[in-house]
């Protein structure tokens, strides 16, 4: 079984085309290393409220085998790129570098 890479970036404020590319291509690169990515934009579908959608992602976090960060600035200054990434050190998920 491939191991679960959870990809963790800005999404709020962002124009939702350029979201939709900067995560496709992060999945894309999680693939070519064999891993299975997991996008908030899979795991939230439709959802736009954004509470609604945190507490699928953080619930989907303990799931995976590691977590990716978008190489970014948007990235951290995002409220919920925190979020994910104060519960993916509290679960011991090891921080992947791509």
């Amino acid at each position: 079984m491939k191991k679960k890479v959870y990809i963790s970036g800005a999404i709020s404020g962002l124009l939702e085309e350029e979201v939709r590319e900067r995560f496709a291509k992060y999945c894309r690169v999680v693939r070519e290393e064999g891993l299975e990515p997991i996008s908030p934009l899979d795991v939230c579908g439709e959802e736009k409220d954004w509470h609604k959608c945190m507490l699928k992602c953080v619930a989907v976090l303990p799931e995976c085998d590691g977590i990716l960060f978008i190489d970014d600035p948007k990235t951290t200054s995002s409220f919920g790129v925190l979020i994910e990434g104060i519960w993916a050190a509290k679960l011991g998920l090891p921080r992947i570098v791509i």
